[in-house]
């Protein structure tokens, strides 16, 4: 079992076998859903990367990992254009480029 441990959540075999009962014993409780996710995420991924498997089922399976990367963050700002000099003054501004 340590094996399994060190593999989802690190250390050594001696922080392990260290381990109060209790600790441990929460932390194999959790091993069944980890590997089940584990589990499922590759079936994603193998569906995911199926050429011939159906298109809809593979947006929604990518559209899902892009929701959860993104999840939290801000919108990104619009993109503007701005000249070279107001670029350099920019530059400057931060501690970069000649000034």
């Amino acid at each position: 079992m340590i094996p399994t441990l060190n593999e989802f959540f690190g250390g050594s075999p001696t922080d392990w076998i260290n381990l109060p009962l209790a600790w441990l014993g929460a932390y194999a409780t959790m091993l069944p859903r980890l590997q089940a996710g584990r589990a499922l995420l590759g079936t994603e991924i193998a569906s995911a990367g199926d050429a011939w498997g159906d298109g809809r089922a593979r947006r929604r399976i990518i559209e899902g990992w892009r929701r959860a990367v993104t999840a939290g963050r801000p919108a990104a700002r619009p993109r503007e254009r701005v000249s070279a000099a107001e670029f350099a003054r920019r530059l400057a501004e931060v501690g970069l480029g000649q000034g």
